[in-house]
Formats: structure tokens, sequence, C-alpha cells
């Protein structure tokens, strides 16, 4: 059974609730959603509800949807954060994105809701890929000289800054070395790995063997681990 998606929605006018529901139907098979219209509401909603998505007016009498957001994030909640509005300059929508929503929706432009949805829940989805992707990477890279299989830093430049002794077979066939840069078509992919912020997958065939190469970007070192 598909599991139902909980949808919050911080709006303070019915009519505007419903045309936000009807639109979050066109997209969602299965969901459940929740409507209320005060900070104090939209706390214990977070608290009690938990949200998968939250679709949020921007202006209401006593609350505001930024205000809502910054509640989200410092709550630690990635929750994918939809703004809706009657209208919205550019630098009002430059500083919602900057302070973690996802994406706005002019209320005039309605329809747009469904796809904005949709490409909120695929960034969410992501996100838990990614983060279960890094922890499995986390457990292969403590014990790196131990690991039979391929482990190797790369700077953001292609250099080799380290392999364990599983790595060799993949080094002899690069040519290369510790100090020395990877074949342009891995640096290629090392570069691509840092400058997506994503993690890259390829497979390289050594004689008999198939090696599944993980290129794990670390951005804040500009490096990139590569597991195999």
């Amino acid at each position: 059974m598909e599991e139902k998606i909980k949808v919050l929605i911080l709006e303070d006018l019915p009519s505007d609730a419903e045309l936000a529901e009807r639109e979050v139907k066109t997209v969602l098979k299965s969901y459940t959603a929740l409507v209320t219209d005060t900070e104090q509401g939209f706390i214990q909603a977070l608290e009690t509800f938990k949200p998968d998505l939250i679709i949020s007016d921007y202006s209401l009498p006593t609350f505001n949807g930024m205000k809502a957001l910054q509640i989200t994030r410092e709550k630690g909640l990635s929750t994918p954060f939809i703004i809706l509005t009657g209208s919205m300059n550019e630098d009002t929508a430059v500083d919602c994105m900057k302070a973690g929503a996802d994406d706005y929706v002019i209320k005039e432009h309605i329809k747009r809701l469904g796809a904005a949805i949709l490409n909120a829940l695929d960034k969410k989805k992501k996100r838990q890929q990614r983060k279960q992707a890094m922890e499995e990477i986390e457990k292969l890279a403590k014990f790196p000289a131990e690991n039979p299989n391929p482990v190797l830093r790369i700077s953001k430049d292609g250099t080799v800054l380290y392999h364990n002794k599983g790595s060799e077979l993949l080094l002899d066939q690069w040519h290369c070395q510790d100090g020395q840069k990877l074949p342009d078509i891995w640096s290629k992919l090392v570069i691509e790995s840092i400058q997506d912020n994503e993690i890259k997958s390829a497979d390289v065939e050594i004689a008999d063997t198939v090696f599944s190469l993980t290129f794990a970007p670390i951005i804040e070192k500009d490096f990139v681990n590569v597991y195999g």
C-alpha cells in the first residue's frame, strides 16, 4: 500500500486553501492534508503531524511564510517548503530561496503548483538518497588501508592524493601513481562531481574484472573520494 504524503497548508483563506489542495490532488495519488493559519497551529503541526511537504501563504494576518520557513529550518527540518503568494517582486523571491524555500508560486498561476510540488519532493528524495550513500561511503572510508576494494582520494584537478592496496590495479591501468593526474576522462568525472556536488558512478573493466566506482565529492575539502 502506497504511503500517504502528509501535506501541511498554512493559509488563512479557506478558498485559497481549497485551491492549493486541488492542485495537490492533481499530482499526488495518496495524501492527507492539514490546514492551519496560526503560528501556534503551525508549530504544533510540525511536531505532531510531521508533514512531508509544506505549502505556505506568504502573508497571513498574524504570521507569514518567511517566519514559518525560518521556524522549520531552525528545527533542523529539511521538509520541502513552497511559498504561495498573491504577488512577489524579484528581491522577495530571491530572499525566500536564500532562506531555504524550495520554490514559490504566484496564486494567479496556481496551476504551476503541481509541478513545484513534484520538483520539491524529487529534490527531497535525492537528498535522502545522497545521505544514505554518504553514510555507506563513510563506513567504507573508516579503514581504507584494510579495505580489499579500491579506495582513492583525488584532488579537484584530478591528482591522486591517496590510494590503498586495492586500488593498484586501477592505477596500473591508468598509468599513474600518487601525485600524478588521472587520465582526462576520469579527471573530468572528478571535476563534474565537485561542480555538481553530486555522487557520480562509473564502471571500468580490467582484464576479467569490472570495477563499479563511486565518486563522492567532499566539497569543503575540494577533493573526491573514490570507492570500488
